[in-house]
């Protein structure tokens, strides 16, 4: 493990922040989520390396190709967003990145094949 002899090239959570043009917050984040910079005490540096990281998550696609997001689903069954996220819950249905939830194709046909009944389910006595 090397050492870092020049401590000008490290930057700060809040340089980092204004070069990408992001809140401090989302670089904080980003660095907590993918394990990037070194911290001492309250605060996070990072190197030339973290920042070309950094960089490269910043730029990744969010959505994974060939997916449909919840809302998308949605809007092509013609149900609410919370039916279709009760559906992926009940059926296993979708992969989580983050706090969002993507189907698939072969999702999406089984979410079509799931028999829906109108009107609210009738309580068991």
């Amino acid at each position: 493990m090397s050492t870092i002899q020049d401590f000008s090239d490290l930057k700060t959570v809040k340089e980092a922040a204004e070069e990408f043009g992001i809140t401090t917050a989302r670089v904080r984040q980003i660095c907590i989520d993918n394990n990037i910079g070194s911290k001492r005490g309250r605060d996070r540096f990072l190197t030339p390396d973290d920042m070309d990281k950094l960089q490269e998550i910043r730029t990744q696609p969010k959505k994974p190709q060939n997916t449909f997001t919840v809302s998308e689903a949605a809007e092509r069954l013609g149900v609410s967003d919370s039916r279709i996220r009760q559906l992926c819950l009940e059926n296993g249905i979708g992969e989580i990145k983050g706090r969002d939830r993507f189907i698939s194709d072969k999702g999406m046909e089984k979410l079509k094949s799931i028999p829906r009944k109108i009107g609210r389910p009738k309580k068991e006595i």
